[in-house]
């Protein structure tokens, strides 16, 4: 669930948000890239924080956490305009950053615990899902906000729908994911025990 909401919500948004920047705002596609090589550098900078420090936050309480913060960073992107600059970006970016470097962290290390004895097929599952997730993530985004079509003067409220959906995306994985329970690890080894060996 973290990693399919983490690739619908966050990286279905961040992959669609660099066209967003170039034709509605109008920025070039190097001013682009600098503004999401500072998303990517504050992701980068808070998985390794939450790695080596933690903050208090274990297992689904991370994935929480962070697809709660990309969506506030989501919502603090609102109002993309034609008359939007550069410093109305940078504050959502970085909130955003922050929340997907907190899922960085904790994911993958979910995937494999969950499958303790089979590292290789929890890995590849939590990648799979992700990018199913970006891939449908993506999709949804572009049929909602249509930016191939008309001139850009007339796609100035689309974008705007698609961060709130992408915001809405996160915080529905947040409140789904704060309802599942964790299967005790005694419960999980007798499972494996008495499953039939492949």
């Amino acid at each position: 669930m973290a990693a399919l909401f983490t690739g619908l919500s966050v990286i279905g948004l961040m992959s669609y948000l660099p066209t967003v920047l170039e034709r509605v705002i109008g920025l070039t596609p190097w001013a682009t890239s600098q503004l999401f090589a500072l998303w990517a550098g504050t992701s980068f900078v808070a998985t390794m924080l939450a790695r080596r420090r933690g903050f208090g936050l274990h297992g689904h309480r991370s994935v929480v956490v962070g697809l709660a913060v990309s969506a506030a960073g989501d919502l603090a992107l609102w109002g993309l305009t034609r008359s939007a600059g550069v410093w109305h970006l940078i504050p959502g970016l970085v909130v955003s950053g922050v929340g997907y470097g907190l899922l960085n962290a904790v994911i993958g290390r979910l995937a494999l615990e969950s499958v303790p004895d089979r590292g290789s097929t929890g890995s590849g599952v939590n990648n799979a899902t992700r990018y199913i997730g970006s891939g449908i993530g993506v999709t949804l985004l572009m049929a909602v906000s249509r930016p191939s079509v008309g001139p850009a003067a007339t796609m100035v409220h689309d974008p705007n729908l698609a961060l709130v959906i992408g915001a809405a995306i996160a915080v529905l994985g947040a409140v789904s994911i704060a309802t599942v329970r964790d299967t005790p690890q005694s419960v999980v080894l007798a499972a494996q025990a008495q499953a039939p060996n492949d």
